[in-house]
């Protein structure tokens, strides 16, 4: 697992980089506010590392994990899981919503599905 700061991500968005964004926050909270792009599959959900790799399409394209904000930990299990299920490439955005937020990126709200 790497750590990501916000304008890492943002550059990353902008050069649009192939790469899976997750939420990892439950679904309410995903639907209030998300980082457009992002889905949602919660840590804590039965088969995370499964559902994952599903909208990944492979192991091996880089995965970003974020949750609330530094005070959460929701994005470093997130990102253990998926470390130990072998998944290559596992970033985990540092200071999550509130740090993107706090940069003055955009945010949406609402279900993708």
């Amino acid at each position: 697992m790497k750590p990501l700061t916000a304008s890492q991500l943002s550059a990353w968005k902008h050069a649009e980089k192939d790469f899976l964004l997750l939420n990892v926050l439950d679904r309410n909270a995903f639907e209030k506010r998300h980082i457009p792009g992002s889905q949602n599959v919660p840590v804590q959900s039965s088969g995370f590392e499964t559902a994952a790799e599903k909208l990944a399409g492979s192991k091996q394209k880089p995965v970003v994990v974020y949750c609330a904000d530094s005070a959460c930990n929701a994005s470093g299990e997130a990102a253990a899981k998926l470390d130990a299920a072998g998944f290559k490439e596992v970033y985990e955005f540092d200071g999550g919503l509130r740090a993107w937020n706090d940069a003055s990126q955009p945010v949406a709200s609402g279900s993708l599905n």
